[in-house]
């Protein structure tokens, strides 16, 4: 695996700039700012039928604001991929290609029907312009340092949300924090956790404060697809913890999991009906629509807008189901064992922090249970770019490269 150099500026061993503490923070600075926006273009006000009192929610323009600058920094992701290609003679890590190359047929056929080219040519180009973006903001810092900072905005989006939270309790069947949204507000819940306890080898009380309270608002999102990742971030965990944290993490989950699940039965019992996820919230409806369609057009599909065109909607909820409709089970096969081999690439991959590699092992089921594959200003799609330039970055480190 090559260098990857952004700079032809004088690099000592940390990675660090001679000149570059300001470079280096106000790019760690930017770098989460990008984070933070993208769980804030999730943000709009949604209108939900049977609320006993009106819901407390950032203003519309906060979220429209966050997501015209997530598009700006998409545009610059792309400026930035062409210089470091130039700069690296068009030299591209493997590991960056295997996404890109999963969305290459569905762009081709979105361009082919003439149906949301936009949307598909931009997952072809951002899963490899965004990561690489990433690893440029990174690149005067150490892993250490952006897993600091990486804390610190857990730390900062778990206090703003459970403000929100507490405002708008009994507001809605499910906590779904400032983002509206009980799936999404699980999935980011689910990320956070990784990244906030990410290099960490002994665990304190205060880690296992966190992990309580992160716990319990998963619980109570009543989300079955952030609970399925967050009991498997639980035990990738545990498997990786020195042997005294795994004694701490056995007497933490033998007091946290009855407190939680008698606390907040409904929730709980909810988050674990994983059978259910297959039918409820409109799933079955879908699926008995989307099925006959299918084999109606196997080999190319029914185009890009049959969700909303045939389907009546814009969410399936389920990245697999969605992809068979619009581009037909050939390009479907091709796309997602594209995934799966970039999975068992992963897996193989050696890095100091294996923690970082549970997002990418997640996004199976992920991707199972929502429409997370097809988003683009999401902060699913933001995340899992995050976590492969971590990953990049940590190998490189791990190498002795520069990065």
């Amino acid at each position: 695996m090559r260098s990857m150099q952004f700079s032809e500026h004088t690099v000592i061993h940390s990675g660090i700039r001679r000149d570059g503490m300001v470079t280096r923070s106000t790019r760690l600075v930017l770098l989460y700012a990008v984070v933070s926006v993208s769980t804030l273009a999730l943000s709009g006000h949604v209108a939900e039928e049977g609320i006993p009192r009106p819901l407390i929610y950032l203003p519309n323009h906060v979220a429209g604001l966050a997501s015209v600058s997530l598009y700006l920094f998409f545009v610059l992701a792309q400026f930035l991929l062409v210089l470091w290609l130039v700069r690296n003679g068009f030299r591209v890590t493997s590991l960056l290609l295997f996404l890109p190359a999963m969305y290459f047929l569905p762009a081709v056929h979105a361009v082919a029907v003439g149906e949301d080219q936009l949307r598909y040519l931009s997952l072809f180009l951002l899963y490899l312009a965004v990561p690489v973006s990433f690893l440029y903001l990174m690149q005067y810092s150490t892993m250490q340092q952006v897993l600091s900072a990486g804390r610190v905005f857990v730390i900062v989006y778990l206090a703003v949300s459970t403000i929100f939270v507490a405002l708008n309790f009994g507001s809605m069947n499910r906590l779904a924090g400032f983002q509206l949204n009980p799936n999404g507000f699980g999935m980011i819940l689910f990320f956070s956790a990784v990244l906030f306890f990410t290099g960490r080898r002994r665990l304190k009380i205060f880690d296992f404060m966190i992990l309580f309270f992160i716990a319990g608002l998963v619980a109570l999102t009543g989300s079955r697809v952030a609970m399925a990742s967050f009991l498997f971030f639980c035990s990738f965990m545990f498997f990786y913890s020195s042997s005294i944290s795994k004694g701490k993490i056995l007497i933490f989950l033998a007091i946290a999991v009855p407190i939680i699940s008698v606390s907040f039965f409904e929730y709980f019992e909810r988050a674990l009906r994983f059978t259910d996820s297959f039918t409820d919230s409109g799933r079955g409806v879908f699926r008995d629509a989307a099925i006959p369609l299918i084999s109606q057009q196997p080999l190319l599909g029914q185009g890009a807008d049959a969700p909303r065109k045939y389907v009546g909607t814009g969410n399936l909820h389920s990245s697999y189901l969605r992809f068979a409709l619009m581009f037909g089970l050939p390009v479907t096969v091709i796309s997602y064992s594209i995934l799966f081999a970039f999975l068992i690439r992963v897996s193989f991959i050696q890095i100091n922090h294996s923690l970082i590699k549970v997002p990418l092992f997640a996004m199976p089921i992920l991707f199972l249970g929502e429409d997370f594959a097809v988003g683009i200003a999401t902060p699913f799609f933001v995340f899992i770019c995050f976590f492969i330039a971590l990953l990049v970055k940590d190998n490189k480190e791990t190498k002795g490269i520069v990065a």
